[in-house]
């Protein structure tokens, strides 16, 4: 049997060809495992909350006070400064002043905490309605695999639910 170097030289070609491709496919599926990795791993620089707290007012007789002419102040706790939602909100939100009156007969206030870039746990919010005292509301808020919510609820200090979250009714009332 007689020794063909041009054939020894392309089997040899070949298998170099062959190991090389085999080593860019290596490379290639673990680039993209380490960058699939790498950017389920990146976190967001700001908070993106679609989140909301519906309050109606009431008298002691049970009687809704919320009207179409009545005036309503809300305002933000950031960074521990009372701001005026309007003043937030105008640059970031479809609601422009940090609420909409929802109903027909029975009216309440529906409170948007979803500004942006402020990174928090609790959010406070301060409402009055017409000349009555000015109310807190305190709510905590939760992450839950990626969805933001509110869970806990207070207002002027009382914990008012357990679990906004998962209530049937998320209509908190503040009797006056």
């Amino acid at each position: 049997m007689q020794f063909n170097r041009k054939k020894y030289k392309l089997v040899k070609n070949l298998n170099h060809n062959i190991m090389k491709n085999k080593q860019n496919v290596i490379i290639v599926i673990t680039s993209l495992v380490l960058l699939l990795s790498i950017t389920g791993c990146v976190k967001h620089s700001y908070i993106d909350i679609s989140t909301h707290i519906d309050v109606e007012y009431k008298n002691k007789k049970d009687s809704n006070l919320l009207n179409n002419h009545s005036k309503i102040l809300l305002y933000y706790n950031i960074n521990g400064k009372k701001i005026k939602a309007e003043d937030v909100m105008s640059q970031t939100s479809d609601h422009n002043k940090g609420y909409d009156v929802i109903g027909d007969s029975i009216k309440y206030i529906r409170i948007f905490n979803d500004y942006k870039d402020i990174k928090v746990d609790f959010f406070i919010n301060y409402i009055q309605l017409d000349n009555y005292a000015i109310d807190t509301i305190k709510s905590e808020l939760k992450n839950k695999k990626g969805s933001y919510f509110i869970d806990r609820v207070w207002i002027n200090g009382r914990l008012m639910t357990k679990s906004y979250y998962n209530s049937i009714n998320n209509v908190l009332t503040i009797i006056k």
